[in-house]
């Protein structure tokens, strides 16, 4: 279980994460397009990673917290998304195939997020407890 301020900090985290890709797409829309958006969505997973780490560390996360943590994270972003996109459409760009390409890069982005956070927690528990590590049907 997440203390209140772990959440406000994953909370705060979620907030400047969106905040940050939110400013990369508004300064850098042409980034998203043709050979340079492939581009971005692969160099999109390290600073996904960085993501993960930075919310265990910052908000002092134990292997059990990581998962609730990262979640909290996730939600808190994709909801700024979600207004933002739906009522605060020029924070990204004012064209609207450059606002569709953004918003696959972000679903991308949750996308390796998600999956990274679900493998570190699953590593994380492997790691820290030794019963799991045994095959079911020995004896």
């Amino acid at each position: 279980m997440l203390r209140f301020s772990q959440i406000l900090i994953c909370v705060l985290l979620g907030f400047l994460f969106w905040a940050g890709a939110t400013a990369f797409i508004h300064y850098f829309p042409e980034r998203l397009a043709d050979t340079a958006g492939t581009i971005a969505f692969l160099t999109s997973i390290p600073p996904a990673l960085l993501c993960l780490w930075l919310t265990r560390r910052l908000a002092n996360l134990t292997s059990d917290q990581f998962l609730a943590g990262c979640l909290i994270v996730l939600a808190e972003a994709m909801t700024c998304d979600a207004i933002a996109l739906r009522w605060f459409t020029p924070l990204y760009t004012p064209s609207d195939s450059s606002n569709r390409l953004a918003a696959a890069w972000l679903l991308w982005s949750y996308g390796i997020s998600a999956w990274a956070a679900v493998l570190a927690s699953r590593y994380m528990t492997l790691r820290t407890t030794p019963d799991l590590q045994q095959p079911l049907n020995k004896k």
